[in-house]
Formats: structure tokens, sequence, C-alpha cells
């Protein structure tokens, strides 16, 4: 839903007609131009916000009874700061250039729910505004000002707001992974839940490399259902899954072609890679080159063997990330051996708990390299074993030089 349609639902809309300056943004509501007081006892004007529970209309009533401040801390007339609104005190980023001071809660004596977005802003706009009122009466967010809503924000790539990360408040965490440009070479079980969790981030390009068809067994190992009808149109795995995750986002590209020497030039532009191929040899051809143009990646790897006298299966699974800055310890800690008989995937057990589990920690990886999870200490190498339920972390505490 537009901007300009959400200010017109009846839930904000009589904000518009009081006269207040409303600005949907990021699937938030603004309104500018509030009076407060500083604390050196001086009107100043700032911003209300909160976030919609909703962007489809009719948005209904809020999801909560919070808001949002950026400005100084709003002070009664005194110059005393207002605490009886204040549960948090920032700075608080709510999106990239935008940094709250306070969070405010507060509602009404017998009020469980605003039944409007429109009453609960005016609930707290009343109680700023009051005590600006009192050093400069007649002061008033009311300005008459022509509303304006923002639609012209950098495009996202969702084709529907992202609202997980409006209700949890992480949009400008979310946005340190919004201009990248990810390869993801290899759609087999892991792979194809590499792409569905790096779908559901902002990151501008996603580029898959595969060259093999999606077939029955790949059905049993990826997310979601594919269909009989599905499985009898015989597509390409980069095709089916570009398809997949269409209605939610653009900015998927396919190659329908595996990575050989021929067209490692294909990578050369990607900001960071994962790589989940299960050939030794290709596996050495595309990391060496990754780390001869300086780009950071990420490879998964699996080994899971059937014990024939437990009737059971055991194994492990392995992230490890390679950087610009330490790449050293790769070759030492993964297999690119030719697939002989003694390599990693000679058995080629697959299961999709195991390829879900191998892509999670793949991508948690790189969002803590990307610095979207805080780390104590980076681990390079990860290796989670079935049997005794262990990962073990390898931490490479000194820079090392390619």
């Amino acid at each position: 839903m537009s901007a300009s349609q959400i200010v017109l639902d009846p839930s904000v809309s009589p904000l518009v007609k009081a006269g207040y300056e409303v600005v949907v943004h990021n699937a938030h509501l603004l309104v500018l131009n509030v009076p407060y007081v500083d604390k050196e006892k001086v009107v100043r004007r700032g911003t209300l916000i909160c976030n919609l529970g909703t962007t489809v209309c009719p948005l209904g009533q809020p999801p909560h009874h919070q808001a949002w401040f950026v400005g100084d801390v709003p002070c009664y007339a005194n110059g005393t700061e207002m605490d009886a609104l204040i549960c948090q005190r920032g700075p608080i980023h709510l999106w990239t250039g935008c940094i709250a001071s306070v969070f405010f809660s507060n509602k009404p004596n017998g009020v469980s729910h605003f039944a409007t977005y429109a009453q609960k802003m005016q609930h707290y706009i009343g109680l700023i505004e009051a005590q600006a009122g009192v050093i400069e009466p007649g002061v008033s967010a009311k300005t008459r000002k022509e509303y304006f809503s923002t639609d012209e924000q950098a495009p996202s790539v969702f084709k529907y707001e992202d609202m997980a990360s409006v209700r949890a408040s992480i949009m400008a965490i979310s946005d340190k992974l919004r201009t990248e440009k990810i390869g993801l070479i290899g759609l087999g079980g892991t792979g194809s839940y590499i792409l569905d969790l790096v779908a559901k981030t902002p990151v501008g390009e996603i580029h898959l490399y595969d060259g093999d068809q999606f077939e029955t067994h790949n059905a049993f190992r990826a997310p979601g259902a594919a269909s009989a009808a599905d499985l009898a149109q015989n597509l390409s795995k980069v095709d089916y899954f570009a398809a997949r995750y269409a209605p939610m986002r653009n900015g998927i590209v396919s190659h329908k072609c595996r990575i050989t020497e021929n067209n490692l030039h294909l990578l050369d532009e990607l900001d960071f890679v994962f790589v989940a191929v299960d050939s030794g040899p290709s596996r050495r051809l595309i990391c060496e080159h990754l780390q001869s143009v300086g780009i950071a990646f990420i490879d998964v790897g699996m080994d899971v063997q059937i014990n024939q006298q437990a009737i059971g299966l055991y194994g492990m699974f392995r992230v490890t990330l390679s950087t610009p800055e330490q790449s050293k310890h790769f070759f030492d800690s993964v297999p690119t051996f030719e697939d002989d008989g003694e390599g990693l995937y000679r058995s080629n057990i697959q299961v999709a708990d195991l390829n879900m589990c191998n892509a999670a920690h793949a991508v948690i990886c790189w969002k803590q390299y990307r610095s979207f999870y805080l780390e104590h200490n980076r681990a390079h190498h990860r290796v989670f074993t079935l049997f005794d339920q262990k990962l073990q972390l390898r931490v490479i505490a000194e820079k090392e030089t390619r």
C-alpha cells in the first residue's frame, strides 16, 4: 500500500484533517514539527514516530501504545525531563539517518489500547505540546501545512513491506545489508536454504549459479513444497528458485551455468559469495579465484555416513569463512582433492534438516561479518558434529595476509 493511501486510512486521516504534518516512511508514521521544551526551557520542534502494524488498509488499531521522539529529550516547562513518558533513552537507531532520543510508553488512565493511530499520536503530542504552551502560549503542532508522504525513499527490493524488521525495530541494522550484491554458487540442499534466508534480507542483488535441473530428489531437501506440476516442467534450479522468490522480492539474477575456469569473471563484481558445491576441484578453482580478486566468501560442506550396525546416520557439517584480511587458514580447513572415492561427498547423503542447519550457520556467519550480529571473536571455521552434538569454532587471533 502506498504512503498516500495510508494517510487517507480512517486510523490516520484525522491527523491530516486536524492540520498536523504527517509522513509515512519505512512503514512508520511520523508527525513533524511537534513543539517541545528542552532542558534549557527553550521551545523547539521535533518528530514523533510510531511503527505501523501493517501497511495493508484498513490499518485498524496500533499494535502497541509506544512511540519514539526525534529531537532532544522533551522536558516539562521547568526544564526537567518528562520521565513519566520515557521508558528508554537513546540514541535509538530506527533506520539509516533516523535516530530517536527517547522511546515513550504511556497511555491515558483506563485505556487499554488506542483505537486509532491518530488517537495514539494525539495523546503524546498533547502531553508534550502542553509544556511548550506554558512558555509559548498558542504554540502548536498543527502547522496547517499540507501533509506529505515519502514514497521517494530508496526503492526496496521487496514487493511488500518488511514488517518483521519494522515490528522488531531493527531496520537500521537490516540496512547494513541493503547494498550487498551476493553470489550463491550451488543450489543443492544447503545452497537452496541459504537462498531462502538471504532472500529475506534487503540485499540488492542475489546472483544464482547452477547448471543442473531441479529434480524430484531436490524437492525433498529444499525449502517449501514443490508440486508434481513444478517437477514436470523440468526447470533448471536457477529458474525454479528465481520463480519461487519472485512474488516476494526483486533482484534475483539467474545464471544457468556451472562456474568453470572459462567464466570465473562472472564473480568479479560481487560483494560476497556463498560456495555450496560438492566437487573438491571446483571448490579450489572458485575459492582461489575469489581470494585472488579480494572477495570475501563462505564455503559450506557436509559429510554424513551410515552406521550399518546401529542402522543410523552420523557425520558433520562445516562453515568456513575467508576474507581479504584472513584467508591463509582456508585451504588447510576444507577438502579440495579429487572426488575419487575418498572425497568428502563420497556418500552424498543429504538430509533437509542438516542442510537447513548448515545454511543457517553460514548465513549467521555472513551476518556477523557484516556486523548485523555482534561477535566477541570471529570464528573463521565452524564444525558441528552430530554424534556428540558439539560445535567447534576456530578463531584466528592474529591478522593474516593473503
